[in-house]
């Protein structure tokens, strides 16, 4: 997936899922791990012009909303892990002329770039008819001058090309695992029923419900929570 830094609106909440399978059974499943790979984002910590991911303690089976979500920044050249049937999606990013002016020179010009991996314990693409260029599971585009990045990846798999020893030509870097911090409560009820509840105002006070947007619904705002998240998954969506 390709973002771009700043006034990014981000990606709506879902669940990583066999869709072949879901359309045609009706059978929710999904990768035992699911994985981002950030290729270019934030260079730093401090920087935040690239939307972080989001994943919560909740499946489509949870009874509660989550109780917990971890946070994921997106760092240039770092990995991210996550249980396969954890809903998860992209945090909007800031969008101010200062942080915009401020990411680009942090970021060179680069936009957020990651590439998304889920690990199954059995072949997906058996259950897919027909598979496109650029969708899930689809096939991998020519080895040619305007796909670089397949003509690099295939190195050393051909039978032809004899692979680098990746420890001369990168060093020998040490990767340093870590756990992703969390945050909680996860979700927070804003409105029911047209009432906002105070702990001042045992009683509540009027408010308007809050209408959630259908062209460009991201889930960061929901009614009937966690069913909804489940339903999600059977409907007919034009907008991702």
């Amino acid at each position: 997936h390709t973002r771009p830094l700043s006034a990014n609106l981000g990606h709506q909440l879902h669940f990583d899922t066999d869709e072949a399978l879901l359309d045609k059974e009706k059978k929710v499943t999904h990768p035992i791990i699911s994985s981002v790979l950030y290729l270019t984002g934030n260079k730093d910590s401090g920087s935040q012009t690239a939307g972080s991911t989001i994943v919560f303690n909740q499946t489509p089976d949870s009874k509660e909303v989550a109780s917990k979500a971890y946070v994921s920044h997106a760092l240039n050249n770092s990995f991210m892990i996550f249980p396969g049937n954890c809903l998860h999606g992209v945090l909007p990013c800031p969008g101010s002329n200062e942080e915009s002016n401020q990411g680009r020179s942090n970021n060179d010009g680069e936009e957020r770039l990651t590439f998304m991996v889920g690990f199954w314990t059995r072949r997906v693409p058996d259950n897919i008819e027909e598979k496109k260029l650029y969708s899930p599971c689809g096939p991998l585009p020519p080895a040619d001058d305007e796909h670089s990045w397949v003509k690099e990846i295939k190195k050393g798999y051909d039978g032809e090309t004899k692979r680098e020893d990746n420890a001369e030509k990168y060093g020998n870097k040490v990767i340093i695992p870590d756990v992703l911090p969390a945050v909680s409560p996860a979700w927070e009820c804003i409105a029911e029923n047209g009432k906002n509840n105070s702990d001042d105002d045992d009683k509540g006070h009027e408010t308007e419900n809050l209408p959630i947007p259908c062209s460009l619904d991201h889930r960061f705002f929901v009614h009937n929570a966690p069913q909804t998240f489940r339903e999600s998954l059977f409907k007919d969506e034009t907008f991702a």
